[in-house]
């Protein structure tokens, strides 16, 4: 497998955060940046707040289905605001929980595009709570530090790696895996041909 084969993507907030500044929430910036780095389609990309450009509408606290049909060619982005033990509200049961009751079975890769839930044990935790609840998952990925995101949906991880980013070209160059995120391997065996990041 060289790359993911389907992608879905999903916004997780309660209500909007203005960024530095007053700035707009950089959560509405990074949905719509990820979604266009990737060639998301619309009916794949949804959001629990409110409606964002390109993204279904749905109910946080319903069941829809919203992630049935995901298997393990598949990536599934969450973005949202986040620390070491939440993430969009959600603490590793919450999630698990929220993603089981919304479809999910099986998945190659979750990743994060938020704040420091790579910095603890948030993953960890997560990925045991989902295998209890029969969810298989190749690999989780998620930010050690605050997070940035620049153009072209590269993102920084904490301010050394941000001044990398800024002065690069294209904001291409950055800092090793282990200085910005956290890999954890899933339940089960999911190898991604040509990746360093995800391999057994």
């Amino acid at each position: 497998m060289s790359v993911w084969d389907q992608y879905r993507q999903c916004v997780l907030y309660k209500k909007p955060k203005p960024g530095l500044l007053g700035t707009p929430d950089p959560v509405r910036d990074a949905a719509a940046a990820y979604k266009e780095r990737y060639g998301i389609a619309d009916n794949q990309c949804f959001s629990c707040s409110e409606q964002l450009p390109g993204h279904t509408l749905f109910a946080r606290g319903g069941r829809e289905n919203i992630f049935r049909g995901l298997n393990r060619d598949g990536k599934l982005i969450i973005i949202a605001h986040g620390k070491s033990n939440h993430c969009g509200g959600f603490d590793p049961q919450g999630l698990a929980n929220f993603l089981w009751d919304h479809g999910l079975h099986e998945v190659g890769l979750i990743a994060f595009k938020c704040c420091l839930v790579g910095k603890s044990e948030y993953l960890p935790k997560l990925k045991n709570w989902l295998a209890s609840f029969g969810v298989d998952v190749g690999w989780f990925v998620g930010y050690r530090h605050g997070v940035w995101t620049l153009s072209g949906a590269h993102e920084a991880s904490g301010l050394f790696d941000l001044v990398v980013r800024q002065f690069s070209k294209g904001h291409e160059k950055k800092r090793s895996d282990r200085h910005r995120v956290r890999v954890v391997k899933g339940n089960i065996d999911v190898n991604v041909e040509g990746s360093r990041r995800y391999r057994t």
